[in-house]
This record gives structure tokens, sequence and C-alpha cells, in this order.
């Protein structure tokens, strides 16, 4: 089986299905997908950054990717494509994250929302927090970023971990609005089901794998 729908109850639960999958590619010849939709509030953060204290009363993960700290938001889209090492130039892994990108940018698309790039944002504005942090293969509406993606090389394989934020985080998020309110979202009019089966259609044709 190479196309994963599995959503746990716990951040950590769901980043070492990802770690799993990691593993699992190292041994196979096609890649692993996994979409599905988050189930509780939570919170992820990569290796690189420590999670303020006042962050410790949600549930938390550290991811193996990169990136910067993620606020999910019960039915946010998330999704994570585990396959073997790009040994070429850093174009084909370009080009790669690219067709992810756009496979993002056009299921919202086709549910009538229009996603514009993130390349504003400046190398040198290095954010602890994902809605602040650089990517070009990134997307906004409104100057609130919806997709976040970030990755990890090891020797024998390549993860990418995405977030695709579609509902709003105040509900959950609350109760430490005032400190960290400029990294939420507003929601998007779109059904998650939908979104989700859209966006596994187009990354298992892009990805070759049922």
């Amino acid at each position: 089986m190479n196309v994963y729908t599995q959503s746990f109850d716990t951040a950590k639960a769901n980043m070492a299905f990802d770690e799993w999958m990691l593993n699992q590619v190292q041994t196979q010849k096609k890649p692993l997908l996994r979409v599905y939709t988050w189930k509780n509030p939570g919170i992820t953060y990569p290796n690189r950054v420590s999670l303020p204290i006042d962050l410790s009363s949600f549930d938390y993960a550290q991811r193996l990717s990169g990136g910067g700290i993620v606020f999910h938001a019960p039915n946010d889209i998330v999704f994570s494509i585990a396959t073997q090492p790009i040994k070429h130039s850093k174009t084909p892994l370009k080009l790669f994250l690219n067709n992810i990108s756009q496979a993002v940018s056009l299921t919202l698309y086709e549910l009538g929302v229009k996603l514009v790039s993130d390349s504003t944002n400046q190398k040198n504005s290095i954010s602890d927090f994902c809605a602040n942090y650089p990517s070009t293969f990134e997307w906004k509406t409104g100057g609130e970023k919806r997709l976040g993606m970030a990755l990890k090389k090891q020797k024998n394989g390549l993860l990418i971990q995405g977030s695709l934020n579609i509902h709003s985080s105040l509900p959950w998020f609350n109760a430490i609005k005032s400190q960290y309110s400029e990294y939420f979202v507003s929601p998007l009019n779109i059904a998650a089901p939908e979104c989700a089966a859209l966006l596994l259609a187009r990354l298992q044709h892009l990805l070759g794998v049922e």
C-alpha cells in the first residue's frame, strides 16, 4: 500500500506515522503518500526551534521537517510524501516541490479559492513561526499563509510535510490570541472532506501511486 488517509488523535501520533513512512520508503521504489484531516487542536514545530513554554499546554509534537511552528485547527488538511532521495542537481527537487505546490493551488482554485505566492517574503526574515517563514513554494490568501511546506532529507529518503490551513485558528487557540494572533488564519468557505479528496487525487496522479 502506498496511499494513506489515517488521522490520529494526537500530534505525536501523526508525526510518528510520518516518520514510519520515511523509514518504509528507504526499501521501496514508489513514493508513499498520506493526505488526512487533522483531528484535534494541536501544534507542530521543527527541531531548530524550542516550543515556547506558554504553548506547552496544547497538544504538540516535534516534526522531522524544517520550517516554523504551525497551529493546526481541527479539519485542516495535512499531507506527507515520503520518497527516495532526489540525487541529481537541485533543480529536480525544486521542480518536484513546485509541482506539489501547484497541485495544492489547483485544488483550492477548483473550490473557488485563488491563492497568491508567498515569495514576497525575504530570505533574511526567518521566523520561528510558519506563518512568517519565507518559502517560494507556499501560498497565501489575504495576507494569511494557507500552505506551509517543509522537508527532511536523509541519505536514503526524503520526507515532505505540508499543512493546508483552511479553518479558523481563533476558536481553538483563543486563550493565547493576545500573544500569537498574528500567526492565526481566518476560515475559508470550503468543505474539508472535498478538499482532501481532490488534493489526494491530484497528488496520486503526480506521484503515480495508488
